[in-house]
């Protein structure tokens, strides 16, 4: 017999195959992952570029209207976002919500409560309130 054909038959041989299978599927599974890893992160630190700031609003309702001088803005937004109410930046806490006392003396006004992520990109929510 072939000495080239014994060689294939023995059991070093297949040994050698099955540990080179191995390394390979290894090599690719780690490849996989890492790259599922990496686009994972980047999304995770893009999301600010591909989606809105949230921001909420409970009060003041729109069309409200208000008894006094004294109008109370409350809402939440996402936690370290820019934050104005009528171009006055205002600060949330550490869990998003904010209020803001403002003194409107009697008229019809349009308070708007904007939000800005780090990229630019705003929300902004308008309501239009009377002050008696």
């Amino acid at each position: 017999m072939n000495h080239n054909l014994r060689m294939i038959f023995t059991s070093d041989y297949l040994r050698h195959i099955k540990k080179s299978r191995w390394r390979l599927r290894f090599t690719a599974t780690f490849i996989i992952v890492s790259i599922f890893l990496v686009g994972s992160y980047f999304v995770y630190q893009m999301r600010d570029w591909i989606f809105l700031p949230e921001l909420t609003v409970f009060e003041p309702r729109d069309g409200a209207v208000i008894e006094g001088s004294t109008v109370r803005v409350e809402g939440k937004v996402t936690p370290g976002m820019r934050l104005t109410v009528r171009g006055v930046e205002t600060y949330s806490e550490k869990n998003g919500e904010f209020h803001v006392e403002l003194l409107l003396p009697a008229g019809l006004y349009t308070i708007d409560v904007t939000t800005e992520n780090r990229f630019g990109r705003k929300r902004i929510i308008e309501r239009q309130v009377v002050v008696k």
